[in-house]
Parts: C-alpha cells; structure tokens; sequence
C-alpha cells in the first residue's frame, strides 16, 4: 500500500497539471468569461500564446509516468513554470491614448 507521502508527491504535480492545463485552455474555450473574471486584455494573441504554453506544461505534467524520476520531472516543470510566472512583470500600465508595440514604441491606438 502507498504512503500518504508518496500519494501526496504524485497527486501534488497531477493537481498542478491539471491547473496549468484548465488555465491555459479556458481562454480558447471562452475569452468572455476570462476576461469577465481576470479583466479586459489588450494584447489577445499573448493570452493566447501563455495560454497554449501552460496547457502544454500541463498536459506534459499529467503524462508523466507515476516512477519517481516521472513526479520528479512533473515537479522541476511545476515550480519553473510557477516561478516563471511570479516573476513576470504584473500589470503594466501605458498611457490611455498610446500603446506600446512588441519593439517597445509607442502607436497610436
């Protein structure tokens, strides 16, 4: 029989998978209900883009074997992805009237 330590060391990275993969797809499924919830998002192709790559991570950390060395890599996947996301900037504010391109200058909106 399993170890409550070992149950909790599979079903942790499981559970993460399976956050990152239902984030990461919601706003495919509806981007009115993500942005009703997470706010108005100016930039709808990097929604798309985080979105595609966290769905990604988590399928990734759902399809690891239950060995060790699997749960392991799930959780190295876990925490990068976790603290890739942390040290983002947050929100950024520009201006009203102008928005920053992806090379940093301002266009008109």
């Amino acid at each position: 029989m399993a170890s409550a330590q070992h149950v909790l060391r599979s079903a942790l990275p499981r559970a993460h998978g399976l956050f990152n993969l239902v984030g990461g797809v919601w706003p495919y499924l509806s981007m009115r209900s993500f942005e009703a919830v997470l706010g108005p998002k100016a930039d709808r192709w990097l929604v798309y883009t985080v979105g595609g790559l966290l769905a990604t991570i988590g399928w990734t950390q759902l399809r690891m074997p239950a060995t060790s060395s699997g749960m392991y890599a799930a959780r190295r996947l876990g925490v990068g992805c976790a603290g890739t996301l942390l040290a983002g900037p947050g929100p950024v504010r520009t201006p009203s009237r102008t928005r920053t391109d992806s090379r940093g200058a301002n266009a008109p909106e």
